[in-house]
């Protein structure tokens, strides 16, 4: 039913450059990806998203449901249904999406990935993925990140952009990550105007850059290091 990010990255490199979906402006929209520490409450995080005019936000919390559902009233956005994943729930907030799911994928070698999915169609031409994910007792990153590209290309469609949030263990499996990832999404920090002062919990890819694009991001000087990033549809 969806065609391969393999095969779609793949006619991206070799062709060097790719085509507009056609119809429209480009469609932006500022995100926010952000483990929330616990003292942070509800009307607290809406408020924050509200006046940081944030359409998306991509939201690890050890809170249940009506905490996400308090803060994405507040901030005048609908949230995904919380998903468990180990301590914490993970949802998204924005507009209706078409439709989300948590999932569990297994690592060969060990160990498992825990998400949360999200898909947004933005018209007829556009969609827009939304994932964020945890690495789970994997004894190998690279067969992790090889399930974790398994499912996106298996479950994304083709046609549609991509973030992918990853909550990180250390700054030292982040960066191991980044790397392994760096040929198929990139990471939100190459496009930050200034170097990070804080060092983020939840990491940011986007991709493939035919689909979406990214237009500034920011590690803000908080705690567990917020992304807050725009990113364009073409």
């Amino acid at each position: 039913m969806k065609r391969s990010w393999g095969v779609l990255l793949s006619s991206v490199v070799a062709a060097g450059c790719a085509g507009g979906l056609g119809g429209g402006g480009p469609y932006e929209r500022d995100v926010l990806a952000w483990d929330v520490p616990a003292g942070v409450t509800a009307e607290q995080l809406g408020t924050r998203l509200q006046q940081g005019g944030y359409e998306f936000a991509m939201i690890s919390a050890a809170q249940d449901s009506a905490w996400f559902a308090t803060a994405a009233s507040r901030a005048g956005l609908q949230s995904t249904r919380p998903g468990r994943i180990g301590a914490s729930r993970y949802a998204f907030f924005g507009p209706k999406p078409v439709g989300d799911t948590t999932h569990t994928v297994q690592v060969q070698g060990g160990g498992r990935i825990q998400l949360h999915d999200a898909l947004y169609r933005i018209d007829k031409n556009r969609l827009f993925d939304v994932i964020l994910a945890r690495f789970d007792s994997v004894n190998s990153l690279n067969n992790g990140v090889r399930a974790l590209l398994g499912y996106v290309g298996s479950d994304v469609s083709g046609t549609a952009g991509l973030v992918l949030g990853i909550e990180m263990a250390n700054p030292q499996v982040g960066d191991s990550i980044a790397v392994l990832m760096r040929a198929y999404l990139t990471d939100a920090r190459e496009c930050a105007s200034r170097a990070a002062t804080t060092t983020p919990v939840i990491r940011v890819f986007y991709g493939p850059r035919a689909r979406l694009t990214c237009q500034r991001a920011e590690v803000l000087n908080e705690t567990n290091g917020p992304i807050s990033a725009q990113f364009a549809l073409p």
